[in-house]
């Protein structure tokens, strides 16, 4: 990129300091400041070498490139920055504290640039117009979907930005902020454009997001499960959870979490190699049980795990806690056992009173998780903790039991254990 003249670069930085602290601040903006403030922070360049920063740490990986970079804000002043990635991937940078909201290397992002410039952005439910209405246009995806007028209402939507607006503040990265403010310099390696080109199709279904610190052992088994589990409707996310973890225990912990008749008829024997893709459980499987499920919380979780182990001789204990912030869950994580988080997070339109489930594989030292949120193309989400409430709980399984072997894997030469053992064909 080349470099301004020396009298644009004194005029901006001249414009940037008196004009920049009025982003930092929470109060609620009128709409002709917020677009002042709009055409300000379009001119800023290191918000895209941040970003192009941020992609490259995550990936180790020059064929991204940035397909669209534009800014949007929320219902309380707040303004992101939201760049789609070619071929695959997003992230949504909160201004206003320097902090990644949402970040995916590997999913598709359904939004063009009109549907998010300037538009209101809610994490993780999406972007919506002035009114409250979906800024998707003659498409539904599993966020945001204009049927779902009354659970993403406009005061509803209100009341959401504002309580995650009060929350910002304690998760301001006064690094990144810095570099923004370009208080800090970034390596002019990340301002070069990547390259164009296109990538072989291993690429283009997208890396994988970057190992966690802390992330359980099988965890393949989450990050390639993009569309082999139950679908995520009415409101039974808590189900999809408990099935998939489950559905774990099961493979990689002790063949008998799931019963004869349960692997016979809702599991289809993943068709590839080893670590490289994974069994189906089908949509049947929370049919058959539960009929009429829906909302849950971890308790209640908890309690049905319990019950539909009821006859199986598995040594086993299910654990719940009652709305504890992601507290303890890194320990957990590092005993390799999966978490089903269930909290009051803004993200599923279908929802009932906000309240959402996750499955927590992964936990990163910067306050950041590795999840799969139960959606088609959802199974390596980066999340940052500032896009969740601070009232959440989770349930989890601890095994006891010794492992009993069954087959999950099969290539048509070879047969697989969940654990890996060559079982005959």
């Amino acid at each position: 990129m080349k470099k301004r003249r020396v009298f644009c670069v004194l005029s901006m930085l001249a414009l940037f300091s008196l004009n920049y602290s009025s982003l930092l601040n929470y109060d609620l903006e009128t709409d002709s400041n917020i677009e002042k403030r709009l055409q300000l922070i379009s001119k800023n360049k290191n918000i895209e070498k941040l970003i192009k920063e941020e992609i490259f740490n995550l990936t180790n990986s020059q064929y991204y490139s940035i397909e669209y970079l534009t800014y949007a804000r929320d219902f309380n002043g707040n303004i992101f920055a939201v760049a789609k990635f070619f071929p695959k991937g997003f992230v949504i940078l909160n201004l206003s504290i320097g902090e990644f909201m949402e970040i995916s290397t590997n999913s598709d992002f359904p939004y063009e640039i009109d549907q998010v410039k300037s538009k209101y952005y809610v994490p993780l439910y999406g972007f919506y117009n002035e009114d409250g209405s979906s800024s998707l246009t003659n498409t539904s995806n599993a966020i945001s979907s204009s049927d779902n007028k009354d659970s993403t209402s406009l005061a509803n939507l209100k009341k959401i930005s504002n309580q995650l607006s009060i929350n910002y503040p304690k998760f301001r990265n006064k690094t990144n902020l810095e570099k923004i403010q370009g208080k800090i310099q970034i390596n002019d390696y990340y301002y070069d454009d990547m390259p164009q080109e296109t990538p072989s199709m291993t690429v283009f279904s997208g890396v994988d997001a970057p190992k966690a610190e802390i992330e359980i052992p099988y965890s393949w088994f989450f990050r390639l499960n993009k569309t082999q589990f139950p679908e995520n409707i009415d409101g039974n996310c808590g189900y999809v959870v408990m099935s998939m973890l489950l559905w774990y225990a099961d493979m990689f912990e002790s063949a008998g979490y799931l019963s004869a008749y349960d692997y016979e008829n809702f599991i289809t024997v993943g068709n590839g190699e080893y670590g490289k893709c994974v069994p189906t459980l089908s949509e049947d499987f929370i049919d058959h049980y539960r009929p009429n499920s829906g909302s849950l919380v971890p308790v209640d979780a908890g309690d049905l795990i319990d019950e539909f182990m009821v006859g199986k001789e598995i040594d086993y204990d299910c654990k719940t806690t009652i709305w504890v912030f992601t507290k303890g869950i890194d320990d957990i994580l590092a005993e390799g056992i999966p978490v089903g988080y269930f909290g009051n997070l803004p993200v599923e339109p279908n929802n009932n009173k906000g309240f959402h489930a996750i499955t927590v594989y992964g936990s990163y030292g910067n306050g950041k998780i590795l999840a799969h949120y139960g959606w088609d193309g959802y199974n390596q989400v980066i999340i940052s903790k500032a896009s969740m409430f601070e009232l959440g709980g989770y349930v989890y399984i601890e095994n006891y039991e010794t492992h009993h072997h069954r087959k999950y894997i099969s290539n048509g030469k070879h047969s697989y254990c969940g654990c890996g053992l060559l079982m005959e064909c």
